[in-house]
């Protein structure tokens, strides 16, 4: 779904799905409204990953048994929620 300004013309954004997702705070659809949205979410979703570990394929498997939990992401690097994930993962992991 693509959001057009009424007045211009012009592409506001082209993720209009995830843009509607973010509910009324987002509304009246402007590019600064939409990132405001944005930043508030992934803000939220970083709070809950700041005790997280990031690591890649190379990950030593003994790593894992000194933990009491572990959450594994398995998806594409685009949807899914990928976008919000693999962002806040990252931030999170860098801040520790």
């Amino acid at each position: 779904m693509v959001l057009l300004d009424g007045k211009t013309g012009e592409t506001i954004t082209t993720e209009g799905r995830s843009t509607i997702e973010l509910g009324s705070e987002a509304f009246p659809f402007t590019k600064e409204a939409i990132q405001i949205c944005k930043d508030k979410k992934n803000s939220k979703l970083i709070s809950l990953f700041k005790d997280w570990t990031i690591f890649g394929n190379e990950a030593d498997p003994s790593f894992l048994k000194s933990k009491e939990a572990v959450a594994i992401f398995i998806g594409r690097s685009s949807g899914d929620g990928a976008e919000y994930v693999f962002p806040c993962l990252k931030e999170a992991f860098n801040a520790l």
